[in-house]
């Protein structure tokens, strides 16, 4: 076996966090990207910090293309999410990471939200580029009611389960895709138990519609409630060390152990940083500087460690987060230098991500 290659088993995810944001167009929501050349409109790039400011912060608005919502400037400009050429172009850039499977952020809103065609064009793209692709459930404009739920996940299998592009493990005897939920709300593990558990009275256990289901965990309180749902694991998502018990590094042993103890999936999320101050002026706090590319190498070693199945990036290209492994360029408008990858070039984290694919699975292999 060649031993820089990805088993597909093994299930190495990355995330697009920004995909309904502004990446792949799931639905049109407001955080998905426009560009004026490409939509006739800018959005997303031109977020207005009153999206999330504090009182004492004054607004402030984007003007684009100089003046973006990011502390970083994307290598392939302002592109628009509905642009098919940029998704052809991030699914080479990704595949040349090694990476096997994308996560797609996906909003279940309504019936006419309901992306066929667009989707499929996703899955037609990774597959031609011998990519893999995964839903991670975003909570923009998700509804609680778990009907609705239960019927976005029914008609992704109806429309794409037969697709090769979509995404699949063996867990627990069965060939199942894999779904992420992401929920700001501590209780939610309980709010899909009707859903999940063999025995609730919504559940799609051992029907056509099972699935691998993976949770946000943000609190140890939620990894007892997470058992008792029947999710089959979870993930911590977030790129800032100490954001919340989950995303803490110095709790991921502790987090491996229970989900072995417990027959569940433990993914952990690294990120080679995290600055979202272009849209939220008040949370330098909660900053993690890159440093070079160290702190994205000991969020690598503290995943590793916990021998996972599977490891989580957060993310491909979420801008505004900071948190982007997607090549930048350096870049300045009249107000603004933006931060860059000096002092190595555009695709310094994409192949750092791949160094370290390198080593995550020849542990593996020899495991």
């Amino acid at each position: 076996m060649d031993d820089t290659a990805i088993p597909r088993q093994l299930s190495f995810i990355i995330f697009h966090e920004l995909t309904c944001r502004y990446l792949i167009p799931i639905v049109d929501c407001e955080f998905k990207p426009r560009s004026q050349d490409y939509d006739g409109e800018w959005r997303n790039w031109n977020s207005d910090s009153t999206l999330d400011s504090a009182m004492d912060f004054p607004p402030y608005e984007y003007n684009p293309p100089a003046d973006i919502a990011s502390v970083y400037y994307p290598y392939l400009g302002c592109y628009s999410s509905r642009n098919l050429s940029v998704l052809s172009e991030h699914m080479k850039i990704i595949r040349n990471t090694s990476i096997g499977v994308v996560a797609v952020s996906w909003c279940p809103l309504d019936e006419k939200g309901f992306p066929t065609d667009l989707f499929r064009s996703i899955l037609d793209s990774a597959l031609k580029n011998d990519l893999r692709i995964a839903i991670h459930f975003q909570e923009c404009g998700q509804s609680k009611n778990m009907l609705q739920f239960a019927a976005q996940v029914q008609k992704i299998i109806n429309n794409f389960g037969n697709h090769s592009a979509l995404h699949r493990i063996l867990h627990k005897g069965a060939n199942l895709p894999i779904f992420y939920i992401y929920a700001s709300d501590n209780d939610f593990p309980n709010q899909y138990r009707s859903i999940l558990h063999q025995h609730g009275n919504m559940s799609i256990r051992g029907t056509m519609y099972d699935g691998v289901f993976l949770g946000l965990l943000t609190n140890y309180e939620q990894l007892r409630s997470f058992k008792l749902a029947q999710f089959d694991g979870f993930y911590t998502y977030y790129g800032s060390n100490g954001l919340s018990y989950g995303s803490s590094w110095k709790n991921w042993q502790n987090l491996a152990k229970y989900a072995q103890n417990n027959g569940l999936l433990f993914s952990p999320s690294v990120a080679p940083g995290f600055s979202d101050t272009s849209v939220k002026f008040w949370n330098s706090y909660q900053e993690k500087h890159r440093r070079n590319g160290r702190y994205y190498e000991v969020a690598w070693r503290a995943a590793i460690a916990t021998s996972p199945r599977m490891i989580s990036i957060t993310s491909f290209n979420d801008w505004r987060g900071g948190t982007q492994i997607e090549p930048a360029t350096p870049q300045k408008s009249q107000h603004y230098i933006y931060r860059d990858y000096s002092p190595y070039d555009h695709y310094f984290y994409t192949n750092l991500t791949k160094y370290w694919l390198t080593i995550f699975t020849k542990k593996l292999i020899r495991t």
